[in-house]
C-alpha cells in the first residue's frame, strides 16, 4: 500500500529544467573571435600592393654655340658680306649691332640722324679706319650721345653698301629737314650728319637727304 503524504504538507516541486542557451551564444562568440583572428592573419600575410612610379626619362638640353656669325641675310634673301674680320673689335661692334637691333627696329619707316658710316678702310679726317678705330669712334659717340645706336648696313637694303658699321641717333623724325636741323643744332659738320631713312623694303633712292 502506497505510503501517504503526511497530512498538510505541500508536494514538492520539481526542480527547473537547465536551460543550454549560455552555451550555444559563448559558442559563437568563440566562432566569431576565431574567424576575426584568422581574418586578421590572413591580412597580415598577404602581400602589400605595389605601387610602381614612372620616372621620366631625362631630356637632353640642347647645346647652343654662340659666336660672331660670318655673314647676314639681309631683307631680300641675299648674303651680305662678313663683318667678322677675326678680330676682337669686329667681334664687340657685332655685339653692340645685336643689343641695338630692336631699337633700331622700331625706327623702320621715319627719318633719323645717321651720325656715322664706316667701314673697314674707309678714309676720313685724316685717319684710315680699321676696326679698331670704327669701335673708338662708335664709342666716343656713344659717349656723348648714350643712345647713339649701331647697325650693319647688310642688313638694311637702303644703304649703298653693305659693309658698313652705322651709327644712328635714336629719334624719330616725320621729315629729312626735321632730322637734318637736330643735326644743325648740335653743331655736326654737313659730313658728319645727315637725315635717313630706314626701311626693310626698297633701296637707297629717296633715303637719304645729305645736309648742305
Amino acid at each position: 500500500m502506497p505510503v501517504s503524504m503526511a497530512a498538510g504538507m505541500a508536494p514538492v516541486a520539481p526542480l527547473p529544467r537547465r536551460s543550454n542557451a549560455p552555451w550555444i551564444v559563448a559558442g559563437i562568440a568563440v566562432a566569431v573571435a576565431l574567424l576575426l583572428v584568422a581574418i586578421g592573419v590572413l591580412a597580415t600575410l598577404r602581400p602589400a600592393a605595389t605601387t610602381t612610379v614612372a620616372v621620366p626619362t631625362p631630356v637632353a638640353a640642347p647645346t647652343v654655340t654662340v659666336g660672331v656669325p660670318v655673314a647676314s641675310e639681309t631683307s631680300s634673301g641675299s648674303s651680305s658680306p662678313s663683318y667678322d674680320s677675326g678680330s676682337a673689335a669686329a667681334a664687340t661692334l657685332q655685339g653692340y649691332v645685336e643689343a641695338d637691333r630692336s631699337t633700331v627696329n622700331g625706327l623702320v619707316g621715319t627719318w633719323v640722324p645717321q651720325l656715322s658710316a664706316k667701314h673697314d678702310g674707309t678714309v676720313a679726317d685724316g685717319i684710315t679706319y680699321d676696326d679698331d678705330a670704327i669701335l673708338s669712334h662708335f664709342s666716343s659717340l656713344a659717349a656723348r650721345y648714350p643712345s647713339a645706336a649701331l647697325l650693319w648696313s647688310g642688313d638694311w637694303p637702303v644703304f649703298q653698301g653693305d659693309d658698313y658699321w652705322v651709327v644712328v641717333y635714336p629719334q624719330s623724325f616725320a621729315t629729312a629737314d626735321a632730322a637734318n636741323a637736330w643735326c644743325d643744332a648740335q653743331g655736326f659738320a654737313a659730313d658728319d650728319c645727315l637725315a635717313k631713312k630706314l626701311s626693310h623694303t626698297g633701296g637707297p633712292s629717296g633715303t637719304t637727304v645729305p645736309r648742305s
